[in-house]
């Protein structure tokens, strides 16, 4: 399906899943990371899988294709493509948001936001009280929650001026954030974010970070062999790791089950 990003110039492709029945069914908004959601002109297995996981845990999935849908494709290590996605994707996340709510499967008061590496740092852009694309006046039901695995941005320095408007060590959301991190990451690496999200969760916010020991980026895949992917080395000359780390992957995802599970259906709590 197609709908306009809230950009005013972008037309977006996504990928819809949703269980079976007429619901309404709770909701998550994937946002894909810098590779992008496509892999030979299809959905990538990974956020398929994703999808399919979420579908059967009872949530309807929207899975958003930010980079294809601007003839991008892969924005890993082009300074000026990352930038760009930063400052539109976050719009994209908020049409995903009303586009979920227009459909009748849909509660739309119970609707969450995920994102992996770049979309995990499109989720901190998004959901942050002073967010650059959550509509005046906002949505009746903003995202009810909100998860980031190993997010980009993920730092106070970067999240505050003079790259966002928000003041240092003043970053702030209304809306429940998990972020899912991989302890051993060396392409978005733990110890700012730690730092960032504990400052945030100190200021009274409704944050929380869980570090996954020995785990790299990507942790999450599915068998995906440990490499180091040298085409994407950094600014600082690190050479980026990846690959499944299935202990990590298992308790990642019965972490993020719980916390959907308490935000977007508490009707299931016992």
């Amino acid at each position: 399906m197609r709908f306009p990003s809230l950009d005013g110039q972008t037309d977006i492709n996504a990928y819809l899943f949703k269980p079976e029945g007429s619901g309404p069914f709770p909701a998550v908004v994937l946002l894909h990371g810098c590779g992008g959601a496509l892999r030979n002109g299809m959905l990538s297995s990974f956020y398929s899988r994703w999808a399919q996981y979420f579908t059967a845990q009872g949530f309807v999935s929207l899975v958003v294709d930010s980079a294809g849908s601007r003839g991008l494709g892969i924005t890993c290590g082009d300074v000026k493509k990352r930038l760009r996605m930063y400052r539109e994707r976050p719009f994209d996340a908020y049409a995903a948001l009303a586009y979920l709510q227009s459909l009748d499967v849909v509660n739309d008061g119970r609707i969450g936001l995920v994102g992996w590496s770049q979309g995990g740092g499109v989720v901190l852009l998004s959901v942050v009280s002073l967010s650059i694309a959550r509509p005046s006046p906002p949505p009746a039901h903003d995202f009810a929650a909100a998860a980031a695995f190993y997010p980009a941005l993920c730092s106070d320095r970067i999240q505050s001026r003079p790259f966002t408007e928000v003041e240092p060590q003043s970053w702030s959301t209304e809306i429940p954030l998990l972020v899912l991190q991989g302890a051993a990451d060396n392409w978005t690496r733990p110890e700012p974010c730690v730092s960032f999200i504990k400052g945030v969760e100190q200021r009274g916010n409704p944050v929380s970070i869980i570090l996954y020991d020995g785990a790299y980026h990507g942790f999450d895949a599915e068998n995906v062999k440990i490499r180091s992917l040298p085409q994407f080395t950094t600014a600082q000359g690190v050479v980026p790791i990846v690959g499944t780390n299935a202990q990590a992957r298992d308790a990642a995802r019965m972490h993020l089950s719980e916390f959907l599970k308490r935000h977007l259906r508490p009707e299931n709590q016992e």
